[in-house]
């Protein structure tokens, strides 16, 4: 069945029409603030009540993601004991100044630290060491660092 030739647009027709309803959204919102940033608030959270699953996956996936970016980067093992599972790596500040760096806001932990690491090319005041060297280099020295009797 043939269309009757009043309704044939051309791409660039759909094209122009798109641009203007994307125009006056554009000015709807700048006229009507208020309303926009509560209608948004409020679809938002429906959207993220409705799809919480789905945004706890994606938002898991991102920060592994990062961390893989991080741990490789960094020889991708324990700098101490050579343990190579994601799961038991962290982050470690060399010089033992992790916590004035958070408290100065120099950087934060977990995504925020990974984020900063890359973004500033992976310092090298950092190591990866599993969460059993880290907690016992807070705590009087890691044991695979002391002299075996």
């Amino acid at each position: 069945m043939a269309q009757h030739p009043r309704h044939r647009h051309t791409p660039a027709y759909y094209e122009e029409r798109r641009l203007q309803a994307l125009e006056r959204a554009r000015k709807w919102r700048l006229d009507n603030p208020k309303r926009y940033k509560e209608l948004n608030r409020v679809c938002g959270q429906r959207w993220y009540k409705e799809n919480k699953d789905q945004v706890c996956r994606e938002t898991r996936a991102r920060y592994l993601r990062l961390k893989k970016i991080v741990v490789r980067k960094y020889g991708g093992r324990c700098a101490c004991c050579g343990v190579s599972e994601l799961v038991f790596l962290a982050v470690d500040h060399v010089n033992n100044d992790g916590a004035k760096m958070r408290k100065e806001k120099v950087h934060g932990h977990g995504v925020a630290l990974y984020h900063w690491l890359i973004r500033r090319g992976f310092p090298k005041d950092f190591q990866i060491l599993c969460h059993n060297c880290n907690w016992a280099k807070a705590h009087g020295g890691c044991p695979h660092a002391r002299p075996t009797l």
